[in-house]
């Protein structure tokens, strides 16, 4: 009975100070995150209008993969004067699901 309460005691400290961990490096990292994904989405935005096709279309899946977040950058970019990367921006809207006619364009 000793033996199964000190195993039990040590796997909850491994689990407490596991959830500890995680929420050290993602807890209270909101800005960050938001600020790398920012960043991601200028980096992708410029790779939509690459001299090679197969960088626009791994651009585009990344795109994709990244998913509804990626929504408020897509609009802005749908607007873009650069017909190449406005045309993209509006299919993975399309694909994500969205309409391309709104008028939000702020990421």
């Amino acid at each position: 009975m000793v033996r199964l309460n000190a195993t039990f005691m040590i796997l909850l400290c491994i689990g407490v100070m596991g959830f500890a961990v995680v929420m050290a490096i993602h807890g209270g990292r909101d800005d960050d995150a938001s600020a790398l994904l920012k960043e991601r989405m200028a980096q992708l935005m410029v790779k939509l209008d690459d001299e090679d096709p197969q960088e626009c279309d791994r651009a585009e899946r990344e795109i994709v993969d990244i998913g509804k977040v990626a929504i408020p950058h897509l609009r802005a970019a749908a607007a873009s004067t650069n017909v190449d990367i406005a045309r993209r921006a509006r299919s993975i809207l399309r694909q994500l699901g969205e309409s391309t006619d709104s008028t939000q364009t702020e990421p």
